[in-house]
């Protein structure tokens, strides 16, 4: 598994189209006249390895009822291991929707679309909170139907996560997926940088109590916004809706 897993990092690295360019003769020798390079059938055979794509999944006992509640029960497992890995993190971080072009028939129920897409219609949609010292991703929501309990499962204690779902229940979908990227930034007085899709006064005053601060753009339509708190600068966004930063 090792050797799988260190075959997928080689890949995300080094980008040569389809698998089959990985096994056997290789390109660069070709186009160069070197041996200098191989290929990944010295690891493992490339039946082999899309075997072990094909059926790789961390958790086999999953019903299709419980599947129906959370569409990624099968990886659930590997979302909430990554989820407890950390760094040393700045003091500014931003949430935004981030995509992975897909169309795989076996990710239908997570892939949406979106034509506006330039390098694919359709894809996984990801919201991220991401550092903006060390431009590493803190917590992120793939977006699909699940419950906030089983999403965060094993990444913090029951109790909280019951507490912070009765908590959201009467929030926004768009206050509920900034509150729980940053869930593990809570109470550490970070700035937390939105777009004007993200920012409200409803969305800062949820930060607030979570001991967190919001910087953003606003929308010039956005209800109970204090004007002394927004810059004079204006600008019009590609949509054609006016916003102040």
């Amino acid at each position: 598994m090792l050797r799988f897993f260190g075959i997928m990092f080689y890949m995300t690295i080094v980008d040569k189209g389809e698998y089959s360019n990985y096994w056997g003769n290789q390109a660069e020798d070709e186009i160069f006249g070197v041996t200098a390079t191989f290929g990944l059938e010295n690891f493992m055979t490339l039946k082999r390895f899309q075997f072990i794509r094909k059926n790789l999944c961390f958790r086999h006992k999953v019903t299709p009822e419980q599947l129906k509640k959370d569409p990624v029960g099968r990886i659930r497992p590997m979302l909430k291991y990554t989820s407890t890995k950390y760094v040393v993190l700045g003091r500014n971080v931003a949430v935004d929707e981030s995509s992975i072009a897909c169309r795989s028939e076996f990710g239908r129920h997570l892939i949406v679309y979106n034509s506006s897409k330039p390098t694919g219609k359709f894809h996984f949609k990801i919201y991220a909170c991401c550092c903006a010292t060390t431009w590493l991703m803190v917590g992120f929501l793939l977006h699909c139907a699940s419950d906030m309990e089983d999403r965060l499962k094993g990444v913090i204690d029951k109790d909280k996560a019951k507490y912070l779902d009765d908590r959201l229940q009467f929030s926004s979908n768009i206050r509920q997926i900034v509150l729980e990227v940053t869930q593990p930034l809570h109470n550490t007085k970070r700035v937390v940088n939105t777009d004007n899709l993200y920012t409200s006064v409803t969305l800062l005053l949820s930060l607030r109590d979570v001991g967190m601060y919001g910087r953003g753009t606003i929308r010039e339509n956005s209800a109970l916004f204090p004007r002394r708190t927004c810059l004079r600068r204006s600008r019009t966004s590609r949509e054609g809706l006016p916003f102040r930063a």
